[in-house]
């Protein structure tokens, strides 16, 4: 029996061309060919050694190395990535992308406001059969901070809960004692969310 495939979004597209981008090979002005920015991982794929899972561990890693990291040593990581990729799940993949990150850069020093810009991303996948969608975000230094801020004064308990009449709307110096608390603050981040988006 045959099932339709899911269309696309947005995210996934996205996914799908920064593969194309890293594991094809490319052409100068001059019309000479140029290697796969991801050699090894190409060859990996086009064996059949690896999942399209492991490229996208392996392109995450690979994007987090700083440009001031010399060149052999950008190399030699994903070279020692596809390897590991041959005989490793994704998730474990992911942590000894992380060691090796954490070599190259072991105090951060080397990571720069470039570096960061490049790595700052935010993706919302397809909805699921329970109509709940994942939303999956990297924040810079500064995004963060704001975020903090706003978090703190908008998503304390009590305040901003749609299913409360007695919950205030705003940030917490107006919260009412008797109103009804979502304890779990994951779930008050989202109440804020649904909040703030309804007033957009």
């Amino acid at each position: 029996m045959a099932f339709d495939k899911p269309p696309p979004t947005p995210s996934s597209l996205l996914l799908d061309t920064a593969h194309a981008a890293a594991l094809s090979e490319t052409y100068t002005l001059a019309g000479y060919k140029l290697p796969p920015e991801l050699s090894a991982t190409s060859d990996a794929l086009a064996e059949g050694a690896i999942a399209p899972e492991h490229v996208s561990v392996i392109l995450d890693i690979a994007n987090r190395i700083p440009a001031s990291v010399e060149i052999d040593d950008h190399v030699a990581a994903e070279v020692a990535l596809a390897e590991h990729a041959r005989t490793l799940s994704p998730s474990a993949l992911r942590q000894v992308g992380t060691r090796l990150l954490a070599h190259l850069d072991r105090d951060g020093a080397l990571t720069d406001d470039h570096d960061r810009a490049r790595q700052r991303s935010m993706t919302l996948s397809r909805q699921d059969a329970q109509l709940m969608s994942k939303l999956t975000a990297t924040l810079d230094s500064v995004t963060r901070a704001m975020l903090d801020v706003v978090l703190a004064k908008w998503a304390a308990p009590g305040m901003n809960n749609p299913d409360d009449p007695n919950s205030p709307i705003g940030n917490v110096d107006d919260t009412d004692p008797d109103s009804e608390v979502v304890k779990d603050a994951a779930q008050r981040v989202h109440v804020l969310s649904r909040s703030g988006i309804m007033t957009l």
